[in-house]
């Protein structure tokens, strides 16, 4: 995935297969794929490339409009928003999406998710703005720091 070109023709060609919809020779597992979760994938795509600006725009629709059936989606995704955020360099806008994340991370019980979040919270240490400490002091009530 290092090589921009490639990926971006590799997402170009998966976004257009899946605006075609359902193809009767489709993997079961594919009727669960949605809009939002394609975006996931284009943003982990971005992620990857380095491209953390572009990845947090598509992570950010993910959360601005949450899929009800699949909130474990919705949480992945803020957490990664979180992340791509604090990567592109905006640190409290990171950890203010970090601070919205908490209750959602805590009400789905998923280990990844959890270790993604509590990966922001060893980096929040080093960071000196008031959004960091509020998820600092929000996670440590929370899950324990």
């Amino acid at each position: 995935m290092q090589d921009r070109t490639s990926a971006q023709r590799h997402l170009t060609l998966a976004k257009r297969e899946f605006d075609k919809g359902p193809h009767e020779d489709d993997l079961s597992f594919l009727g669960a794929l949605t809009p939002a979760e394609v975006a996931g994938v284009e943003g982990m795509a971005y992620v990857t490339l380095g491209e953390h600006r572009r990845a947090a725009k598509l992570f950010q629709a993910i959360k601005e409009e949450p899929h009800p059936a699949f909130p474990r989606n919705t949480t992945y995704y803020t957490v990664r928003l979180a992340d791509a955020l604090r990567r592109a360099g905006n640190q409290a806008d990171a950890f203010e999406v970090a601070t919205e994340a908490i209750p959602l991370v805590a009400m789905v019980n998923s280990t990844r998710i959890r270790r993604q979040l509590a990966s922001l919270r060893r980096m929040s240490r080093t960071v000196h703005c008031a959004s960091a400490q509020k998820f600092n002091e929000q996670y440590d009530e929370a899950f324990g720091g």
